[in-house]
Protein backbone atom coordinates (compact mmCIF):
# COMPACT_ATOMS: atom_id res chain seq x y z
CA UNK A 1 0.00 0.00 0.00
CA UNK A 2 1.52 3.18 -1.02
CA UNK A 3 0.67 5.65 2.38
CA UNK A 4 0.77 8.59 0.47
CA UNK A 5 -2.47 7.86 -1.96
CA UNK A 6 -4.33 7.11 1.82
CA UNK A 7 -5.64 9.81 4.05
CA UNK A 8 -5.16 10.05 7.69
CA UNK A 9 -8.76 11.20 8.35
CA UNK A 10 -10.49 7.86 7.84
CA UNK A 11 -14.72 7.05 8.10
CA UNK A 12 -15.69 4.74 10.79
CA UNK A 13 -19.12 3.32 11.36
CA UNK A 14 -21.07 3.60 14.70
CA UNK A 15 -20.87 0.23 15.15
CA UNK A 16 -17.36 0.10 15.40
CA UNK A 17 -17.48 3.46 17.55
CA UNK A 18 -19.22 1.54 19.92
CA UNK A 19 -16.64 -1.25 20.03
CA UNK A 20 -13.47 1.05 20.04
CA UNK A 21 -14.59 3.71 22.00
CA UNK A 22 -17.72 2.34 25.06
CA UNK A 23 -16.86 5.15 27.41
CA UNK A 24 -17.87 7.91 24.37
CA UNK A 25 -21.28 7.35 23.06
CA UNK A 26 -21.74 8.68 19.79
CA UNK A 27 -25.28 9.88 18.78
CA UNK A 28 -24.72 10.52 15.34
CA UNK A 29 -25.61 12.20 12.66
CA UNK A 30 -26.14 9.57 10.62
CA UNK A 31 -26.64 12.10 7.26
CA UNK A 32 -23.09 11.65 5.83
CA UNK A 33 -21.82 10.40 2.57
CA UNK A 34 -21.77 7.10 1.64
CA UNK A 35 -18.33 5.90 2.68
CA UNK A 36 -16.54 2.44 3.70
CA UNK A 37 -15.90 2.06 7.42
CA UNK A 38 -11.79 1.63 7.58
CA UNK A 39 -12.07 -0.92 10.25
CA UNK A 40 -15.03 -3.24 9.12
CA UNK A 41 -15.62 -2.63 5.44
CA UNK A 42 -19.30 -2.22 6.00
CA UNK A 43 -20.76 1.00 4.46
CA UNK A 44 -21.92 3.66 6.54
CA UNK A 45 -23.61 7.06 6.43
CA UNK A 46 -22.24 7.62 10.17
CA UNK A 47 -20.06 11.03 9.65
CA UNK A 48 -17.91 9.63 12.29
CA UNK A 49 -14.20 10.39 11.13
CA UNK A 50 -10.89 9.32 12.86
CA UNK A 51 -7.73 10.30 12.43
CA UNK A 52 -5.28 7.28 12.06
CA UNK A 53 -2.10 6.17 9.76
CA UNK A 54 -3.64 4.47 7.01
CA UNK A 55 -1.51 1.51 6.93
CA UNK A 56 -2.85 0.37 10.48
CA UNK A 57 -6.86 -0.32 9.42
CA UNK A 58 -7.72 -2.86 6.87
CA UNK A 59 -10.06 -0.65 4.66
CA UNK A 60 -8.16 2.72 4.15
CA UNK A 61 -9.85 5.44 2.16
CA UNK A 62 -7.53 6.76 -0.83
CA UNK A 63 -7.50 11.17 -0.27
CA UNK A 64 -10.29 12.73 -2.42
Amino acid sequence: MKADRFSFTQPMCANCWHRDHPDHPYTGLNGGDLEVCCKCGRHTRSGIYIRVDPETVDHPTITK
